[in-house]
């Protein structure tokens, strides 16, 4: 069955529709987690002990941020089929299905670094940071900017999971060779444990080991995947047509 052609005014109208429906998305998860803020508050401070609040709304500010990063993290599913639906039209039949495909590709490797953030990196490099305690230099770690600071290494950590899924899809279009990638094992490996040391600047040898081979590991999955869709025609992203 042939596409339905829109014009310009359509176009607009369907982003629109598909923005709202995002948003409406994402508030309903956002208002579903905040129901769940006093334990997700409680395992956050476990390598702290305890937060305080210097200003009457940072503790209610605190709970919304994390309300909002809880509903994008539920919606994501729906906000990528959402994308995937607006632009899906735009592409040839035959490379919607790396569409889909990367859509669902992109979330579950994101999910998995945000749970490595979380729960690996996140109390390794707070314990290392509370190390510098001493008796005349106490810590008083307020909850904004404890949030702040959680939400940013498990963001990183959620973005660092992307690099096969951005190996492949570069290597898809034609942009980089597998075997250039090959070349550069070694400066890798060399960059992965300099990372982990970044990540988790601890003593615990083993933490940073584990957590540099895991970032070989997604260097070496994208360069095996890449080398399977490199023989394939390159794709183009978009037909010279529009939706």
């Amino acid at each position: 069955m042939e596409e339905k052609k829109l014009s310009f005014i359509g176009h607009l109208e369907e982003l629109r529709s598909r923005i709202i429906k995002s948003i409406l998305a994402v508030i309903v998860a956002g208002c579903l987690t905040y129901n769940y803020i006093p334990p997700i508050i409680a395992f956050l401070t476990k390598p702290v002990g305890k937060l305080v609040f210097l200003d009457p709304l940072e503790a209610f500010n605190a709970y919304i941020n994390i309300a909002i990063f809880g509903g994008l993290f539920i919606a994501c599913p729906f906000i990528f089929y959402q994308i995937a639906r607006f632009l899906l039209p735009a592409m040839e039949k035959n490379q919607r299905k790396y569409a889909v495909s990367v859509s669902f590709t992109a979330f579950l490797l994101f999910a998995v670094g945000c749970w490595a953030g979380l729960f690996i990196v996140m109390p390794q490099l707070v314990k290392f940071l509370l190390s510098f305690a001493t008796q005349s230099v106490v810590p008083m770690i307020t909850i904004g900017k404890y949030v702040s600071f959680a939400t940013f290494i498990t963001v990183a950590c959620g973005i660092i999971f992307e690099t096969p899924l951005i190996i492949v899809i570069l290597a898809k279009i034609g942009i980089i060779k597998p075997a250039a990638l090959a070349r550069r094992r070694r400066e890798v490996i060399v960059a992965a444990f300099i990372i982990a040391a970044v990540i988790t600047p601890t003593t615990d040898v083993v933490t940073q080991t584990v957590l540099a081979v895991i970032l070989w590991l997604l260097y070496e999955v994208g360069i095996g995947v890449a080398k399977i869709v490199a023989k394939e025609k390159p794709v183009k992203i978009f037909n010279n047509e529009s939706h």
